[in-house]
């Protein structure tokens, strides 16, 4: 059922009783006419404003969730571009940070081999329009549909994932693009605050502009595609993003895509279904011996999980090396994670696949070893991106305030090995 704004549902009414006021006095014609101009100069003007939520529903700011969470929302637009998008990238994962590209269907379709790359980083593409042409705010229902539907389709074809979020050319759109989104089923996102970096080759103005008044839920909104470029020649979102990531951690605000805001705020709502102990882990996990190392599960849901363990403490523990646990130990920690959060998913009924562990990278610790720690440590993992057959997981290794291990891993499935069991 298609849902109007009150400011549309009231404009549709002012033109019915204009017209009604024609029918019956047609003398009062020119009063009905000025009455409609002013309504649609006030349409226009909302059409003009990219925060603008009379025209539709437009996610302008993080939910109050992500924000008592300290997040604020990294976007980019425009891309992708062979030249800036790899080095976004590369400042990216060494600060271990995940961004929202809004992407261009054209631009997608001449690289898609830079999409793949960030998608695999474990960013997010979203849909920036097909073609990105100046003149889309005056298009009707059918060429917003061309423009949004096409987009959604290279996209999708690319990376295997649709699009969740749509954002107008800067903004810009009329009340024909909002009953186009509803059919999709995706969600129009512009931001809170933007840097001009597309016209200004200033990177201070362009901080500045950033992170002035900066709160915790905001949605930022940066280029690697048409972007500026500062006296040197360099590309100014390249000169801006290290300083504004440094910016973000010095203020204890935690820079995330949009999805991730999203999605873990249905996460902070889900029902926690079962928290496993280590004999339910130990049952449905492949290990030998004693090397199932977690305890018990104490939180889960669709992309994350959080377990315990002492074993780091027990001297038989089969990871020791030379009387000690070496810190890179905590991967074989975290990996077991992810093995029990495949079985969470699969539920009691069915086997899960078989996973290994493909590649792990930006790795990241600051002590040598865990056997030292007294108490329990806690085992965290997020699931990323993935598919049928990979998957990308965050994970960490933590002693209660402290961060012990960080990074990536990849994980390749081996859905055969499920099916077999299961036909067995």
């Amino acid at each position: 059922m298609r849902r109007f704004t009150p400011f549309i549902l009231g404009s549709i009414c002012l033109h019915a009783g204009m017209f009604a006021l024609v029918a019956f006095s047609p003398e009062k014609w020119l009063l009905a006419l000025a009455i409609l101009f002013a309504n649609h100069a006030a349409i226009g003007v909302a059409g003009l404003l990219p925060r603008s939520r009379l025209l539709g529903p437009n996610l302008v700011h993080l939910p109050d969730e992500a924000a008592n969470r300290a997040e604020v929302a990294l976007t980019f637009d425009d891309g992708p571009d062979p030249e800036v998008t790899p080095k976004v990238l590369e400042i990216l994962g060494r600060h271990g940070v995940r961004a929202t590209f809004f992407c261009i269907g054209e631009r997608a379709a001449a690289h898609p081999e830079i999409c793949r790359e960030i998608v695999s980083s474990g960013h997010e593409i979203e849909n920036h329009g097909q073609r990105h042409r100046n003149h889309l705010a005056f298009s009707g229902v059918a060429g917003w549909m061309r423009e949004v539907g096409e987009g959604q389709k290279t996209i999708e074809a690319i990376t295997g994932r649709r699009p969740e979020f749509y954002r107008a050319l800067a903004g810009l759109r009329n009340p024909f693009l909002d009953p186009v989104l509803q059919k999709l089923g995706i969600r129009l996102a512009s931001w809170t605050r933007r840097g001009y970096d597309t016209r200004c080759s200033d990177s201070e103005a362009v901080l500045s502009r950033l992170t002035k008044g900066l709160k915790a839920g905001d949605i930022l909104l940066l280029h690697d595609g048409h972007g500026a470029r500062s006296e040197t020649g360099d590309p100014v979102v390249l000169e801006v993003l290290p300083r504004l990531l440094s910016e973000l951690e010095k203020r204890n605000l935690k820079p995330v895509s949009l999805g991730t805001a999203l999605r873990q705020r249905h996460a902070d709502r889900a029902r926690i279904m079962m928290f496993p102990d280590h004999d339910w882990i130990a049952s449905r996990i492949p290990h030998k011996a004693n090397m199932c190392l977690l305890d018990r599960v104490i939180g889960w849901n669709e992309t994350q999980i959080f377990c315990r363990a002492k074993s780091h403490r027990f001297p038989d523990n089969p990871l020791r090396q030379e009387g000690m646990l070496g810190i890179t130990t905590g991967i074989e920690y975290a990996a077991q994670a992810m093995a029990v959060h495949g079985a969470l998913l699969a539920g009691n009924e069915e086997s899960p696949a078989a996973g290994y562990l493909t590649s792990v990278r930006n790795v990241r610790w600051k002590r040598s070893r865990l056997d030292d720690l007294d108490g329990e440590i806690e085992v965290r993992a997020e699931r990323l991106s993935g598919n049928e057959l990979n998957i990308l997981y965050s994970f960490g290794v933590s002693f209660g305030e402290e961060m012990l291990i960080e990074g990536r891993a990849s994980v390749m499935l081996d859905a055969s090995s499920a099916k077999l069991e299961k036909n067995s």
